[in-house]
């Protein structure tokens, strides 16, 4: 239930950003964690928990191409790698027979801490360009 209601607001957080890039960042986020919601969720242990950490991935590796490198990608960069392991969690837990209480409420909370990164604007951060500074995207994509 928290999960489908962080889902909701975090539609709303992601498509209502001021700039053209936080958009595509929160649209990417967004579309990638509802297509794994809408067309994967029936599945069950490690194809569902395994599926779920290579969206996490693919999210991670997506929005660390996007230019200039904001805070905004940093923070769900970090929410991304604690979803991975909150997975790994959750599929050990599914493994041995518990309950997916424990699961569900740190993917929620993970979720809410999505909401909060892209509602969270810091004007002088936005105009900066991280890409010659010390604070790199968390995996970035070359092909060089």
């Amino acid at each position: 239930m928290i999960v489908d209601i962080a889902l909701i607001v975090l539609s709303g957080a992601a498509l209502c950003q001021p700039t053209a890039a936080r958009r595509l960042i929160g649209a990417t986020f967004l579309l990638v964690t509802l297509g794994h919601e809408f067309f994967l969720s029936e599945l069950e242990g490690m194809m569902y928990h395994g599926s779920a950490a290579l969206f996490d991935l693919a999210i991670i590796m997506i929005i660390g191409e996007i230019r200039p490198v904001r805070k905004l990608v940093l923070y769900l960069q970090g929410i991304c790698l604690a979803s991975i392991l909150t997975n790994l969690m959750g599929w050990i837990a599914w493994s041995l027979y518990l309950e997916p209480d424990v699961y569900n409420n740190a993917m929620g909370v993970l979720y809410l801490f999505a909401i909060v990164a892209l509602l969270y604007r810091d004007r002088a951060h936005e105009r900066m360009d991280f890409a010659g500074h010390s604070e790199r995207p968390i995996f970035h994509f070359s092909t060089n």
